[in-house]
């Protein structure tokens, strides 16, 4: 119960640990480039909208890796909080914004795309 006290203490200064800006910056790119294609070609062919889940997927993903950059660990390196707990609170916390955010992607593609929906 004390780990579960001691992560719930963290969130607040890890959160603004992080250097969001990387996902922030590539978080519009797809579903503008989705809004582009829907706005020239009139429609959105599935395997255009595969094509750009993945490029999301993997943009994501790349922005994603470089939040778990630990520039505290030299000054936190005494504190009594195990460092595997800052790093699996600093996935957690990228994970969670990646994956609401590709989801938001994909139902803004999912919307636009000539298939039929999958919900």
């Amino acid at each position: 119960m004390r780990l579960a006290h001691v992560a719930a203490a963290l969130l607040r200064p890890l959160v603004r640990a992080i250097h969001w800006l990387p996902l922030l910056a590539v978080t519009p790119v797809v579903p503008a480039l989705a809004g582009l294609f829907y706005a020239l070609e009139g429609e959105l062919p599935p395997r255009a909208a595969l094509l750009m889940l993945r490029v999301d997927g993997a943009l994501l993903g790349a922005a994603a890796a470089l939040t778990l950059a630990d520039l505290m660990a030299g000054s936190t390196a005494a504190v009594p909080t195990p460092r595997w707990l800052r790093q699996w609170l600093r996935t957690a916390l990228a994970f969670g914004y990646e994956a609401t955010a590709w989801t938001v992607s994909y139902r803004i593609i999912a919307a636009w795309s000539t298939a039929a929906p999958p919900w």
